[in-house]
Protein backbone atom coordinates (compact mmCIF):
# COMPACT_ATOMS: atom_id res chain seq x y z
CA UNK A 1 0.00 0.00 0.00
CA UNK A 2 1.26 3.49 -0.93
CA UNK A 3 2.68 5.41 2.05
CA UNK A 4 0.19 8.20 1.31
CA UNK A 5 -2.74 5.76 1.73
CA UNK A 6 -1.33 4.40 4.98
CA UNK A 7 -0.88 7.91 6.34
CA UNK A 8 -4.41 8.95 5.38
CA UNK A 9 -5.95 5.84 6.97
CA UNK A 10 -3.94 6.40 10.16
CA UNK A 11 -5.12 10.01 10.34
CA UNK A 12 -8.77 9.06 9.75
CA UNK A 13 -8.77 6.54 12.60
CA UNK A 14 -7.15 9.03 15.00
CA UNK A 15 -9.54 11.82 14.00
CA UNK A 16 -12.62 9.59 14.52
CA UNK A 17 -11.46 8.71 18.05
CA UNK A 18 -10.84 12.37 18.87
CA UNK A 19 -14.14 13.61 17.42
CA UNK A 20 -16.24 11.06 19.34
CA UNK A 21 -14.38 11.77 22.59
CA UNK A 22 -14.72 15.54 22.32
CA UNK A 23 -18.38 15.55 21.31
CA UNK A 24 -19.30 13.20 24.15
CA UNK A 25 -17.48 15.21 26.82
CA UNK A 26 -18.49 18.56 25.32
CA UNK A 27 -22.18 17.56 25.20
CA UNK A 28 -22.11 16.50 28.86
CA UNK A 29 -20.35 19.65 30.09
CA UNK A 30 -21.86 22.11 27.62
CA UNK A 31 -18.41 23.52 26.85
CA UNK A 32 -18.49 25.44 23.59
CA UNK A 33 -14.68 25.32 23.41
CA UNK A 34 -14.66 21.50 23.61
CA UNK A 35 -17.61 21.15 21.21
CA UNK A 36 -15.88 23.51 18.76
CA UNK A 37 -12.73 21.43 18.97
CA UNK A 38 -14.89 18.31 18.42
CA UNK A 39 -16.39 19.88 15.30
CA UNK A 40 -12.87 20.64 14.13
CA UNK A 41 -11.94 16.96 14.60
CA UNK A 42 -15.09 15.89 12.73
CA UNK A 43 -13.99 18.10 9.85
CA UNK A 44 -10.59 16.42 10.08
CA UNK A 45 -12.30 13.07 9.45
CA UNK A 46 -14.06 14.50 6.41
CA UNK A 47 -10.88 16.15 5.11
CA UNK A 48 -8.75 13.05 5.53
CA UNK A 49 -11.39 10.83 3.89
CA UNK A 50 -11.64 13.25 0.98
CA UNK A 51 -7.85 13.37 0.75
CA UNK A 52 -7.67 9.58 0.66
CA UNK A 53 -10.11 9.54 -2.25
CA UNK A 54 -8.19 12.33 -4.01
CA UNK A 55 -4.86 10.53 -3.56
CA UNK A 56 -6.29 7.30 -4.95
CA UNK A 57 -7.73 9.12 -7.95
CA UNK A 58 -4.54 11.10 -8.51
CA UNK A 59 -2.59 7.83 -8.62
CA UNK A 60 -4.53 6.58 -11.65
CA UNK A 61 -2.18 6.46 -14.65
CA UNK A 62 -2.65 8.90 -17.53
CA UNK A 63 -5.22 7.87 -20.12
CA UNK A 64 -6.59 9.15 -23.43
CA UNK A 65 -8.88 11.62 -21.64
CA UNK A 66 -6.26 12.85 -19.14
CA UNK A 67 -2.93 12.55 -20.88
CA UNK A 68 -1.09 14.44 -18.12
CA UNK A 69 -2.53 12.24 -15.39
CA UNK A 70 -5.07 13.00 -12.66
CA UNK A 71 -2.84 14.87 -10.19
CA UNK A 72 -4.89 18.06 -10.11
CA UNK A 73 -7.66 16.30 -8.20
CA UNK A 74 -5.46 16.74 -5.11
CA UNK A 75 -5.38 20.51 -5.67
CA UNK A 76 -9.13 20.52 -6.31
CA UNK A 77 -9.82 18.52 -3.13
CA UNK A 78 -7.63 20.85 -1.05
CA UNK A 79 -9.52 23.88 -2.42
CA UNK A 80 -12.97 22.41 -1.69
CA UNK A 81 -11.92 21.27 1.80
CA UNK A 82 -10.58 24.71 2.68
CA UNK A 83 -13.88 26.38 1.73
CA UNK A 84 -15.86 23.90 3.88
CA UNK A 85 -13.51 24.46 6.83
CA UNK A 86 -13.80 28.24 6.50
CA UNK A 87 -17.59 27.81 6.70
CA UNK A 88 -17.26 25.63 9.80
CA UNK A 89 -15.02 28.24 11.45
CA UNK A 90 -17.67 30.87 10.75
CA UNK A 91 -20.35 28.65 12.34
CA UNK A 92 -18.21 28.21 15.48
CA UNK A 93 -17.73 31.99 15.80
CA UNK A 94 -21.46 32.60 15.27
CA UNK A 95 -22.51 30.04 17.90
CA UNK A 96 -20.00 31.37 20.42
CA UNK A 97 -21.40 34.88 19.91
CA UNK A 98 -25.02 33.69 20.28
CA UNK A 99 -24.24 31.74 23.46
CA UNK A 100 -22.46 34.79 24.83
CA UNK A 101 -25.61 36.88 24.29
CA UNK A 102 -27.76 34.16 25.88
CA UNK A 103 -25.47 33.95 28.93
CA UNK A 104 -24.93 30.18 28.56
CA UNK A 105 -23.32 28.37 31.52
CA UNK A 106 -20.70 25.61 31.41
CA UNK A 107 -20.42 22.66 33.83
CA UNK A 108 -17.16 20.83 33.29
CA UNK A 109 -16.61 17.15 34.05
CA UNK A 110 -13.39 15.41 35.09
CA UNK A 111 -12.97 14.18 31.53
CA UNK A 112 -12.71 17.56 29.80
CA UNK A 113 -9.03 18.26 30.46
CA UNK A 114 -7.80 14.64 29.95
CA UNK A 115 -9.62 14.42 26.59
CA UNK A 116 -8.18 17.72 25.41
CA UNK A 117 -4.66 16.72 26.52
CA UNK A 118 -5.08 13.45 24.61
CA UNK A 119 -6.24 15.47 21.61
CA UNK A 120 -3.19 17.73 21.91
CA UNK A 121 -0.82 14.73 21.88
CA UNK A 122 -2.67 13.14 18.94
CA UNK A 123 -2.50 16.42 17.01
CA UNK A 124 1.28 16.63 17.53
CA UNK A 125 1.77 13.06 16.31
CA UNK A 126 -0.62 13.37 13.35
CA UNK A 127 0.77 16.70 12.13
CA UNK A 128 4.34 15.33 12.35
CA UNK A 129 3.46 12.17 10.38
CA UNK A 130 1.55 14.16 7.76
CA UNK A 131 4.33 16.71 7.33
CA UNK A 132 7.02 14.04 6.94
CA UNK A 133 4.96 12.12 4.39
CA UNK A 134 4.04 15.31 2.52
CA UNK A 135 7.69 16.36 2.30
CA UNK A 136 8.65 12.89 1.08
CA UNK A 137 5.91 12.49 -1.54
CA UNK A 138 5.13 16.12 -2.45
CA UNK A 139 1.40 15.49 -1.89
CA UNK A 140 -0.58 18.76 -1.71
CA UNK A 141 -3.52 16.87 -0.14
CA UNK A 142 -1.38 15.64 2.78
CA UNK A 143 0.21 19.07 3.08
CA UNK A 144 -3.28 20.56 3.45
CA UNK A 145 -4.02 18.04 6.21
CA UNK A 146 -0.72 18.82 7.94
CA UNK A 147 -1.45 22.55 8.00
CA UNK A 148 -4.88 21.95 9.48
CA UNK A 149 -3.64 19.61 12.21
CA UNK A 150 -0.97 22.14 13.17
CA UNK A 151 -3.78 24.63 13.77
CA UNK A 152 -5.46 21.94 15.93
CA UNK A 153 -2.51 22.13 18.30
CA UNK A 154 -3.30 25.77 19.03
CA UNK A 155 -7.04 25.18 19.24
CA UNK A 156 -6.50 22.32 21.71
CA UNK A 157 -4.21 24.47 23.84
CA UNK A 158 -6.84 27.20 23.75
CA UNK A 159 -9.57 24.78 24.84
CA UNK A 160 -7.46 23.52 27.76
CA UNK A 161 -6.74 27.07 28.88
CA UNK A 162 -10.44 27.96 28.57
CA UNK A 163 -11.41 24.98 30.74
CA UNK A 164 -8.88 25.90 33.43
CA UNK A 165 -9.83 29.59 33.51
CA UNK A 166 -13.56 28.90 33.48
CA UNK A 167 -13.26 26.24 36.20
CA UNK A 168 -11.29 28.44 38.61
CA UNK A 169 -13.07 31.75 37.94
CA UNK A 170 -16.59 30.47 37.35
CA UNK A 171 -16.98 32.72 34.30
CA UNK A 172 -18.22 31.04 31.12
CA UNK A 173 -16.97 33.96 29.07
CA UNK A 174 -13.51 32.40 28.89
CA UNK A 175 -14.94 29.27 27.29
CA UNK A 176 -16.86 31.29 24.71
CA UNK A 177 -13.92 33.62 24.06
CA UNK A 178 -11.61 30.71 23.31
CA UNK A 179 -14.28 29.09 21.12
CA UNK A 180 -14.26 32.34 19.13
CA UNK A 181 -10.43 32.23 18.91
CA UNK A 182 -10.53 28.58 17.78
CA UNK A 183 -12.95 29.57 15.00
CA UNK A 184 -10.56 32.31 13.84
CA UNK A 185 -7.59 29.90 13.88
CA UNK A 186 -9.56 27.40 11.78
CA UNK A 187 -10.44 30.07 9.20
CA UNK A 188 -6.84 31.33 8.93
CA UNK A 189 -5.37 27.82 8.50
CA UNK A 190 -8.05 26.93 5.94
CA UNK A 191 -7.35 30.09 3.95
CA UNK A 192 -3.69 29.05 3.63
CA UNK A 193 -4.78 25.67 2.29
CA UNK A 194 -7.13 27.44 -0.13
CA UNK A 195 -4.25 29.52 -1.51
CA UNK A 196 -2.12 26.38 -2.03
CA UNK A 197 -4.98 24.54 -3.74
CA UNK A 198 -5.81 27.39 -6.10
CA UNK A 199 -2.10 27.90 -6.90
CA UNK A 200 -1.88 24.23 -7.90
CA UNK A 201 -4.92 24.53 -10.15
CA UNK A 202 -3.26 27.51 -11.83
CA UNK A 203 -0.09 25.53 -12.66
CA UNK A 204 2.09 27.05 -9.97
CA UNK A 205 5.84 26.66 -10.51
CA UNK A 206 7.85 24.36 -8.27
CA UNK A 207 9.61 25.86 -5.23
CA UNK A 208 12.72 28.00 -5.70
CA UNK A 209 14.72 25.43 -3.75
CA UNK A 210 13.74 22.58 -6.09
CA UNK A 211 14.27 24.78 -9.12
CA UNK A 212 17.82 25.60 -8.02
CA UNK A 213 18.54 21.90 -7.44
CA UNK A 214 17.41 21.10 -10.99
CA UNK A 215 19.47 23.95 -12.47
CA UNK A 216 22.57 22.76 -10.59
CA UNK A 217 22.10 19.24 -11.96
CA UNK A 218 21.75 20.51 -15.54
CA UNK A 219 24.76 22.82 -15.29
CA UNK A 220 26.85 19.98 -13.86
CA UNK A 221 26.44 17.78 -16.93
CA UNK A 222 29.64 16.74 -18.78
CA UNK A 223 30.55 17.48 -22.40
CA UNK A 224 28.83 17.56 -24.94
CA UNK A 225 26.51 19.64 -22.70
CA UNK A 226 26.70 23.27 -23.81
CA UNK A 227 23.93 25.03 -21.88
CA UNK A 228 20.14 25.21 -21.53
CA UNK A 229 17.30 27.73 -21.77
CA UNK A 230 13.50 28.07 -21.70
CA UNK A 231 13.23 26.14 -18.43
CA UNK A 232 9.59 25.88 -17.29
CA UNK A 233 8.03 24.06 -14.35
CA UNK A 234 4.56 23.43 -12.97
CA UNK A 235 2.89 21.29 -10.33
CA UNK A 236 -0.16 19.03 -10.49
CA UNK A 237 -0.97 17.56 -7.10
CA UNK A 238 2.14 15.66 -5.99
CA UNK A 239 3.46 15.52 -9.56
CA UNK A 240 6.04 17.97 -10.93
CA UNK A 241 6.48 18.80 -14.60
CA UNK A 242 9.74 20.19 -15.98
CA UNK A 243 10.60 21.06 -19.57
CA UNK A 244 13.54 22.90 -21.10
CA UNK A 245 15.79 23.19 -24.16
CA UNK A 246 19.14 21.44 -23.77
CA UNK A 247 22.03 22.74 -25.89
CA UNK A 248 24.63 20.19 -27.01
CA UNK A 249 27.88 20.53 -28.92
CA UNK A 250 27.21 20.57 -32.66
CA UNK A 251 29.67 17.73 -33.22
CA UNK A 252 27.67 15.26 -31.05
CA UNK A 253 25.59 12.67 -32.87
CA UNK A 254 22.02 11.57 -32.16
CA UNK A 255 23.16 8.67 -29.94
CA UNK A 256 25.34 10.92 -27.77
CA UNK A 257 22.59 13.52 -27.50
CA UNK A 258 20.02 10.90 -26.49
CA UNK A 259 22.35 9.36 -23.88
CA UNK A 260 23.07 12.80 -22.40
CA UNK A 261 19.34 13.56 -22.13
CA UNK A 262 18.63 10.19 -20.50
CA UNK A 263 21.47 10.67 -18.01
CA UNK A 264 20.10 14.10 -17.15
CA UNK A 265 16.57 12.77 -16.61
CA UNK A 266 17.88 10.06 -14.26
CA UNK A 267 19.85 12.59 -12.21
CA UNK A 268 16.89 14.94 -11.86
CA UNK A 269 14.53 12.12 -10.85
CA UNK A 270 16.99 10.95 -8.20
CA UNK A 271 16.80 14.40 -6.64
CA UNK A 272 13.11 15.03 -7.35
CA UNK A 273 10.97 11.87 -7.57
CA UNK A 274 7.53 12.06 -9.22
CA UNK A 275 8.89 14.47 -11.83
CA UNK A 276 7.85 14.33 -15.47
CA UNK A 277 10.68 15.71 -17.63
CA UNK A 278 10.55 16.85 -21.26
CA UNK A 279 13.82 17.83 -22.93
CA UNK A 280 14.09 19.50 -26.33
CA UNK A 281 17.57 18.99 -27.84
CA UNK A 282 19.25 21.81 -29.73
CA UNK A 283 22.74 22.22 -31.27
CA UNK A 284 24.97 24.82 -29.62
CA UNK A 285 25.03 28.10 -31.54
CA UNK A 286 28.48 29.19 -30.30
CA UNK A 287 31.60 29.10 -32.47
CA UNK A 288 34.58 27.03 -31.27
CA UNK A 289 36.80 24.10 -32.27
CA UNK A 290 34.09 21.72 -30.99
CA UNK A 291 36.43 20.08 -28.46
CA UNK A 292 35.70 19.55 -24.76
CA UNK A 293 38.82 21.43 -23.62
CA UNK A 294 38.01 24.31 -26.00
CA UNK A 295 34.23 24.58 -25.45
CA UNK A 296 33.33 28.27 -25.44
CA UNK A 297 30.24 27.74 -23.23
CA UNK A 298 31.95 25.65 -20.55
CA UNK A 299 34.94 28.01 -20.38
CA UNK A 300 32.77 31.11 -20.01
Amino acid sequence: MDIRYKTSLFVIVMAVILALSKFTVGYISGSMAVISSGLDSLLDVFMSAMNLYAIRRASIPADSSHQYGHGKIEDFAATIESLIIIGAGAVIIYNAFIRFLQGAHVHYTRLDVPVMILSLVFSFVISYVLQKTSDKTGSIALKADAVHYKSDIYSNLGAILAIILTYYTGYSYFDLAFAFIIGVIIIISAFRVFIDGVSGLMDRSISDKKLKEIKDIIEGMPFPYAGFHKLRTRTSGSKRYVDFHLLLCRKSNIKEAHETAEMLEEEIKKQSPSTDITIHLEPCDKSCDMMEDRCVVRDS
